[in-house]
């Protein structure tokens, strides 16, 4: 059970499932950050973002290039075990794996439509998106115009 499950098994959670649009959410992406993941989602974004536009656009990456993106670099400064010199095998083919997560995650988006919604949180006055970024990023970039959000909010 993660921090969004708490709130939302607390009494004095209202749970709220509402159709947004994706570029009302894209834009205020810095303000929905939690405040403790603000320097690396900042860095994520446009990463994560580059890369999908890329196989968006038909780039089917290599094991040499994903190797010389910003997303591969991301990954790596933020799993320590990744930032290790030189890069051990097991750990390149775990950043591959993750990598690949993202954009299988873009082709399975693309043909079936995002089945989980962004999930945020509202407390104290503050709404961030706690799970979800990776899914933001695909919808703005298959131009999706709205996305199904579950709110927890807390009173």
């Amino acid at each position: 059970m993660d921090y969004f499950d708490r709130v939302c098994a607390r009494q004095n959670t209202k749970i709220k499932i509402t159709n947004e649009l994706v570029s009302d959410i894209w834009n205020k992406r810095i303000d929905l950050l939690m405040r403790h993941k603000i320097k690396r989602l900042t860095a994520f974004y446009p990463a994560f973002f580059k890369a999908i536009k890329d196989v968006d656009s038909g780039h089917e990456y290599t094991n040499h290039d994903i190797q010389k993106t910003d997303y591969w670099n991301f990954l790596r400064r933020y799993h320590k075990s990744w930032q290790q010199e030189p890069l051990t095998d097991r750990a390149r083919r775990q950043i591959k794996h993750k990598f690949m997560d993202g954009v299988n995650l873009y082709f399975d988006i693309k043909l079936h439509g995002m089945i989980n919604p962004l999930d945020m949180i509202t407390e104290k006055g503050h709404t961030c998106l706690y799970r979800g970024y990776r899914r933001l990023v695909i919808l703005k970039v298959l131009e999706t115009k709205t996305a199904k959000v579950r709110y927890a909010i807390c009173q």
